[in-house]
Formats: C-alpha cells, structure tokens, sequence
C-alpha cells in the first residue's frame, strides 16, 4: 500500500516562492536577506529582487519535465500572478492551470505540477 501511494505521488513536484530572512548561501545559491528565494522540492534554485523572475525560474524548473496540471497557491501577502500567468500562456499553453489562496505566511507562493 505504502509503496502505491509513493508511485502516486512521484509525478508531483513541489515548487516554493519566499523571502529570505537573512543574508545565505543555500544549495550553491546566493541570498541576500529581503530578496526572493525560490526553491524546487526543498532545494534552493533561484534569487533575486523580482518575485515575477524568481517565481519564473522556479517554474521552468518545474516544468523541465512535461506536466499537466500546476496549482498555484498564493499567500497571505498574496503576490501580483499576471506575470506568472503571462509566462505560463505563452511558454506552456498545452497546461492546465489552477489559482488558489492560501493564506500561508511566509511564503507569498507554493506550486505544485504534477
């Protein structure tokens, strides 16, 4: 049983868009404290002072591989997504897309595509 969910599972991957608390080098990738920091399954990937960039590059990591479906779920401080959708139109229009609110502190995004 538990290795049939695992399997259902496997097709998902999980994408973060946050702010970092404080000036780092995570996974080879420099932070400074108040820029964004996008991290693909709890790895670190991007940074910068754009969230539209960070959450742009974290997708195309995303979305390295073929998907069908991304869930984006906005947080408190809800971000602008007309950039992310923008891209998402153009670049992947074969995807289906879902914009949900979330209301998660600390991170203005969470993406899923599975």
């Amino acid at each position: 049983m538990a290795e049939a969910f695992h399997e259902a599972l496997e097709p998902l991957r999980e994408g973060a868009v946050t702010v970092a608390s404080r000036d780092a080098e995570l996974d080879g990738v420099s932070v400074r404290k108040g820029a964004y920091l996008g991290l693909v399954d709890g790895d670190a990937v991007v940074s910068g002072d754009s969230f539209d960039e960070v959450a742009r590059g974290v997708l195309e990591r995303l979305l390295a591989e073929p998907r069908d479906l991304v869930t984006l779920l906005t947080g408190e401080d809800e971000p602008a997504l007309d950039a992310v959708r923008t891209f998402l139109e153009e670049r992947h229009p074969e995807l289906e897309l879902e914009v949900q609110t979330g209301g998660q502190p600390h991170y203005p995004l969470l993406i899923s595509a599975e």
